[in-house]
């Protein structure tokens, strides 16, 4: 079976640590989230509404859409660009 590399490919992204709301609205510009209190924190994207929770990373993909990614997914796949 063939093995395969992920490309290097730069994105934006934000952490959403409770405190940085405002940030977080900021970032993925309307498309999703609420504030403190809602039960239903979301992205939308390409496949409809992504669930976020506390800690989770929000990625900018390459085609402008956003994700959810867990911390610990996140931090074993990216480093901070130069």
């Amino acid at each position: 079976m063939p093995k395969f590399i992920k490309k290097p490919i730069a994105v934006e992204a934000i952490q959403w640590v409770g405190s940085n709301s405002e940030e977080v609205q900021e970032f993925i510009h309307g498309h999703g989230f609420c504030e403190f209190g809602c039960l239903d924190n979301y992205v939308k994207n390409q496949s409809g509404k992504a669930q976020i929770f506390m800690s989770d990373w929000i990625i900018k993909g390459v085609d402008g859409e956003f994700y959810p990614c867990p911390a610990n997914v996140f931090e074993a796949s990216y480093v901070e660009a130069a």
